[in-house]
């Protein structure tokens, strides 16, 4: 039997790191999007998958300017 394990946290507007997270969440959600999207049109297009390898590639190439915005971002909230 396979058994999924859930930990949910409830984090107030008024927490502290709200702001953070919240951005992180959203910016996170792009990025599956981003990346869905590709697989999807991919696939419509030519009938073939995007590996692993591939879309990590494509996100590098692609998806970089987002990931270095969130590694800053993440370096300066660090710092304060």
């Amino acid at each position: 039997m396979k058994v999924n394990r859930v930990e949910k946290h409830i984090i107030y507007p008024k927490n502290s790191y709200y702001p953070i997270l919240d951005e992180y969440c959203f910016k996170s959600k792009n990025l599956y999007n981003f990346a869905n999207y590709q697989i999807r049109q991919k696939f419509c297009k030519e009938g073939k998958y995007i590996s692993y390898k591939q879309m990590d590639k494509l996100l590098k190439q692609e998806g970089m300017i987002m990931i270095t915005e969130i590694c800053q971002q993440h370096n300066q909230h660090n710092k304060h």
